[in-house]
């Protein structure tokens, strides 16, 4: 079997889930292409209408954003959608322009994508909700995200800190939840300190004196800032998946997140983590000194989160659920 993933480059974990894709695939033993496109082209993607597959191509994956350009005959098409920028939950984090921007560009785009599509799936079932009822379409395949859990893995060293460290990974933005960062920490005060990265898109909002920014950390830089914190934090207020989540229980830390989107279908409340309501500070407060007053508890939440995520989303279980999808389809 021959895939070929065309990907434009987004900065944005739709990057990272091409990369992981090819690699699990790769492990397979399927013949997996990548082929890079400039950011530029997501603002016009039909200029690579008449890009040449790879010989021998099977199967053509490619994000929701460009789909209809990369049809071709003789291969099947398989697009996934990693986040629906349509969502109602995502509308008043959007500037005017990008309002326009997913309305009349990116809308018409992934409609005429879906409909030139073997197969759509979605990174989550939340998701795939989303954009079954929003472009009136059979429900997306649900195949979630997978991450590398030899790499993202517990250090047997414990690292001990002499503030009880929170951890945020993420673009620095509203969606995710950065701008309650500060209020959260100041509440928090100084028995607490959020280490933070500094994200490929950047914010204008401020930090608060127990706020470290480690700024943009390589795959080993990343590992060691999990191993480094007592509990992931992560106050997004919508994610398509939730690399970071899933990456910090890999490495048996709970996580302290918001309880929307497709959060709840990673984290279990009370077993792998605390899930908050939406933008409610005082709950992000109230869980992080719950964590930070019961070592115990951290431990045991952090073996269980490890646990969860080798059986649910490792890149093994990704990959399996691809191919099988691609066979069907052949």
């Amino acid at each position: 079997m021959n895939v070929w993933l065309p990907a434009i480059r987004a900065g944005s974990g739709a990057d990272v889930y091409t990369e992981r894709l090819a690699s699990a695939l790769a492990d397979r033993g399927v013949n997996t292409t990548i082929t890079w496109f400039n950011r530029y082209f997501e603002f016009a993607p039909g200029l690579l209408k008449n890009v040449k597959p790879p010989a021998n191509t099977d199967i053509i994956h490619v994000n929701s954003w460009n789909g209809f350009a990369f049809s071709r005959p003789g291969q099947r098409l398989v697009v996934t959608v990693h986040l629906c920028v349509h969502d109602p939950l995502l509308s008043r984090y959007k500037s005017l322009l990008q309002r326009i921007y997913h309305e009349h560009l990116i809308r018409r785009f992934e409609s005429s994508g879906f409909k030139l599509a073997d197969r759509v799936t979605a990174v989550s079932s939340y998701t795939s909700t989303i954009v079954h009822n929003i472009f009136n379409i059979e429900a997306p395949t649900p195949v979630h995200n997978g991450i590398d859990t030899s790499l993202f893995k517990a250090t047997e060293q414990k690292v001990k800190n002499e503030r009880f460290t929170l951890l945020f990974v993420g673009n620095t933005t509203r969606r995710k939840g950065f701008d309650l960062l500060k209020p959260i920490m100041e509440k928090l005060g100084n028995d607490f300190i959020c280490k933070y990265t500094s994200g490929l898109r950047k914010s204008s909002h401020t930090a608060a004196s127990n706020m470290q920014n480690i700024g943009i950390l390589d795959q080993k830089g990343l590992v060691k800032a999990y191993h480094e914190c007592d509990a992931l934090l992560f106050p997004s207020r919508l994610e398509g998946f939730g690399y970071s989540v899933c990456e910090a229980m890999a490495c048996g830390k709970p996580v302290i997140a918001s309880d929307n989107s497709s959060l709840s279908e990673i984290i279990r409340h009370g077993e792998t983590g605390l899930l908050c309501k939406t933008d409610a500070i005082d709950e992000f407060c109230d869980a992080a000194r719950l964590l930070a007053s019961a070592p115990d508890l951290v431990e045991k939440m952090g073996a269980v989160a490890r646990a969860h995520v080798m059986k649910n989303f490792t890149r093994e279980k990704m990959a399996e659920e691809y191919i099988r999808l691609y066979e069907k389809i052949l």
